[in-house]
């Protein structure tokens, strides 16, 4: 009797220490699972933060650079540049809201942030929106090269029949259709295929870097234009008598800041992340774009005497810039600001088509969720 009240006794104190024991080892298993996740989170973040201001400026600058100078003649360059620090000011207001909410709400989206802000309506309405926007300006692109390496009957004066010096309208491999397929088949479709945002880190920082050089070129020429001719003939503010040509001009700068669809995977992608390194690399991504854009807008402005074409790369012709350059060294220079233009094309495309992906997918994911629980 004795006996078995000691073994009781025993076994109660044991027993305690027994549980305790696989707490303490299930605990440290959940804080072990925990790091371990933590850690394969920071494992799958490989971008810099350079890489990451390259990819998103080059979201932002595109095709837009070549109407700017049109829209600072028609605003003026006073107001224009006024209008340009704006915009640039409310692009980073609205980035900003986005970094700071997503991490409020642990959205790794931009639907799964707008669908817990503005409902199932609201995020259909943003996928749309951007599958419209990036799918037209992708084709407005290809339109663009087909125009940049072969040109438009009946002259055909683009990069490639003035290298080749043979008729482009007569020879097949010349020709609008094959140039851009083949430019599509070899350079735009693998880059495209790529599964991460910040693979083409590279290619972003050449275009980009493209597009730096394009409005250096800008400001330099249009200041020896000025010092040639003079400031006589610059307006410094819009035409108020014409509202209608103003308001033309806003969704050429509204566009010019469009990026916010490709903002949540580089911040999935960017290593060491934190609130203040993200909103970094989005200040020095808009601060590089918007001194882009004033260059490219006011050199072209002062070089082309304040009345630059709706495409100013229309305006880099031989006949144009042969007063001011002469005849060789004007040919270069519209050589080298077409073949720039086109690789800033060709390097931007790929994040347009990443953004569209992305939705494309979202939106058939959304489509089998719907049908899953109406016929759950």
């Amino acid at each position: 009797m004795v006996d078995r009240e000691v073994n009781r006794a025993e076994d109660g104190p044991l027993t305690r220490n027994t549980a305790d024991e696989e707490a303490g080892l299930l605990g440290d298993t959940a804080t072990h699972s925990a790091d371990q996740a933590a850690n394969d989170i920071q494992s799958q973040r490989t971008s810099s933060s350079p890489s990451a201001v390259f990819n998103l400026g080059n979201t932002i600058v595109g095709a837009g650079i070549m109407s700017l100078p049109h829209a600072m003649a028609v605003l003026g360059l006073a107001f224009g540049t006024f209008l340009l620090m704006v915009i640039y000011w409310l692009a980073y207001y609205t980035l900003k809201k986005l970094v700071k909410f997503s991490e409020k709400l642990g959205a790794t989206s931009y639907p799964q942030l707008v669908q817990a802000q503005l409902g199932t309506w609201g995020n259909i309405y943003l996928q749309l929106s951007i599958i419209l926007n990036n799918a037209g300006i992708m084709t407005v692109y290809l339109i663009i090269l087909g125009d940049i390496t072969v040109g438009s009957a009946p002259l055909y004066g683009g990069l490639l029949s003035s290298w080749f010096h043979l008729d482009a309208g007569s020879t097949w491999y010349l020709s609008r259709p094959f140039v851009v397929a083949a430019l599509t088949i070899a350079f735009l479709l693998p880059v495209s295929l790529l599964r991460r945002l910040d693979m083409l880190g590279g290619v972003s920082a050449v275009s980009l870097g493209l597009a730096v050089m394009f409005a250096a070129i800008s400001i330099v020429l249009g200041v020896f234009a000025a010092a040639k001719h003079g400031l006589g003939g610059i307006d410094w503010w819009p035409d108020w008598s014409r509202p209608t040509s103003v308001l033309a001009t806003l969704p050429i700068l509204t566009t010019s800041y469009v990026c916010h669809f490709n903002l949540h995977p580089l911040m999935k992608d960017l290593k060491d992340y934190t609130t203040q390194r993200m909103l970094t690399v989005v200040e020095v991504a808009l601060g590089i774009c918007t001194a882009t854009y004033a260059l490219a807008g006011i050199g072209c402005y002062l070089l082309f005497q304040g009345h630059p074409s709706d495409d100013v790369l229309k305006d880099f012709t031989h006949s144009l810039l042969a007063p001011l350059l002469g005849g060789t060294l004007a040919d270069i220079v519209d050589g080298i600001v077409r073949l720039a233009y086109l690789i800033v094309l060709m390097g931007t495309f790929p994040m347009l088509t990443f953004g569209l992906r992305e939705r494309m997918l979202g939106s058939r994911a959304m489509v089998v969720i719907s049908t899953r629980r109406r016929y759950a």
